[in-house]
C-alpha cells in the first residue's frame, strides 16, 4: 500500500518518524516547520501558509486562500488521495487548539466512509475510525484501547480478543461504554455492522493489520 504521511501545525514530536523512499510526505502549512526541526523534508507543501515562518522555494506548493471552507489538513488529505495514497498517517493534528482537534476527528470519521485507513498519530497514542466494517490488531498490541461511537448509534458492535468482549452490541454517542478496554495478547477484532466508531489505542499504527 502506498502510504501518505501528512504533518500538521499542532505540537508534535517526529523523532520516531522515518519515512521511506516509497512514502509521500506532505506538510500541511505549519507542519513544514516541524519537519524541518526533525531534519526531514516533504514532497509537497499544502495550505494558505499563514502560519509558516519560512516558505521554501525548492518544494512543490499547492497554495490556497486564507478565507476558505476547508482546513489545511483537509486540503492536504485531498492531495494525498489524488496521487494514489492508500493509507494515511497524520501527525501534528491533535493537541494545540481543541477546535482543530475536534475538526480533525470529524475528518477522520468522514474518511473512514471512503474505506481509506487513516491514523491520527500523537507521541504515544493513535486514533483511527471504522464505518460499517472491521479492524484487526496484531497479537503484540498491549495496553488500553477505547472504542467510542461517533454515530448517534452504532449497531452490531463486536469485540474479540479484548478483555471486555462484545457481541452484536449497540454503542451510542452519549454513553462511553467502550472506554478503557484492554488487549490480552492475541489478535483483536473490532467490528461494527452499521455506524462509525472511533478507536483510540496507546501504540503505533503498525499494530493494525492492513489487508
Amino acid at each position: 500500500m502506498k502510504r501518505g504521511i501528512i504533518v500538521g501545525a499542532a505540537p508534535c514530536n517526529l523523532k520516531n518518524l522515518n519515512p521511506t523512499s516509497e512514502d509521500f510526505v506532505i506538510a500541511a502549512d505549519g507542519g513544514w516547520d516541524h519537519l524541518q526541526k526533525a531534519g526531514l523534508s516533504a514532497d509537497l507543501l499544502v495550505g494558505d501558509f499563514d502560519s509558516l515562518t519560512h516558505i521554501p522555494s525548492d518544494i512543490p506548493l499547492v497554495r490556497h486562500p486564507v478565507r476558505k471552507d476547508d482546513t489545511d489538513l483537509s486540503l492536504a488529505v485531498r492531495e494525498a488521495l489524488k496521487i494514489g495514497c492508500q493509507v494515511l498517517q497524520l501527525y501534528g493534528v491533535t493537541g494545540g487548539r481543541l477546535d482543530h482537534t475536534l475538526a480533525n476527528l470529524q475528518l477522520l470519521c468522514s474518511l473512514s466512509k471512503e474505506k481509506c485507513p487513516v491514523f491520527l498519530c500523537d507521541d504515544n497514542y493513535t486514533i483511527t475510525a471504522i464505518t460499517n466494517g472491521a479492524i484487526r490488531f496484531q497479537p503484540e498490541a498491549t495496553g488500553i484501547i477505547s472504542i467510542l461511537s461517533h454515530s448517534d448509534r452504532s449497531f452490531g458492535v463486536t469485540l474479540q480478543g479484548l478483555s471486555y468482549p462484545l457481541d452484536q452490541a449497540t454503542l451510542t454517542s452519549d454513553f462511553p461504554l467502550g472506554v478503557s478496554n484492554e488487549f490480552i495478547g492475541e489478535e483483536a477484532i473490532v467490528q461494527v455492522a452499521s455506524g462509525t466508531l472511533l478507536v483510540h489505542f496507546f501504540g503505533p499504527p503498525d499494530w493494525v493489520i492492513l489487508e
